[in-house]
């Protein structure tokens, strides 16, 4: 599934399912990263990823506003919540491992948070999730 298939309301709405869900599977991310970083580096564990899981690592950032010129919302101020502006996903040995997240310019980390969750590649299916301030 491309970046474009996933919203700030899908992503929230798998993050509830699978906290809310028992599973044998635990997601553990560490991160390293600083205010005014370009990059995030993050560290993760993975516990009991069924055969054919891949594991998805999102950065959004919170707290964006726009202030479209024309249409529906002209002239309205619009909020944003966890926006994905940077997502991966690892296949093969899920167990442990290390990933650089690029991160533009504009993005103010402290505004931010790391989702990670291990999801089937063919049935969809969700079984488990984290997610970590990134400062």
């Amino acid at each position: 599934m491309e970046l474009s298939s996933y919203t700030a309301s899908h992503i929230y709405t798998v993050m509830e399912g699978a906290l809310e869900t028992e599973v044998d599977t635990s997601v553990t991310l560490f991160l390293d990263s600083e205010p005014d970083a370009s990059k995030v580096i993050v560290n993760y564990l993975v516990d009991g990823a069924p055969t054919g899981t891949e594991l998805t690592i999102v950065l959004v950032e919170r707290g964006l506003t726009s202030h479209p010129t024309g249409g529906e919302n002209a002239g309205e101020d619009l909020t944003h919540e966890n926006v994905a502006r940077v997502f991966t996903t690892i296949e093969g040995d899920l167990s442990s491992g290390q990933i650089q997240l690029d991160v533009a310019g504009e993005v103010l980390l402290e505004n931010c948070s790391i989702i990670g969750f291990v999801q089937n590649s063919t049935t969809l299916q969700y079984f488990g999730a984290t997610a970590v301030n990134a400062i």
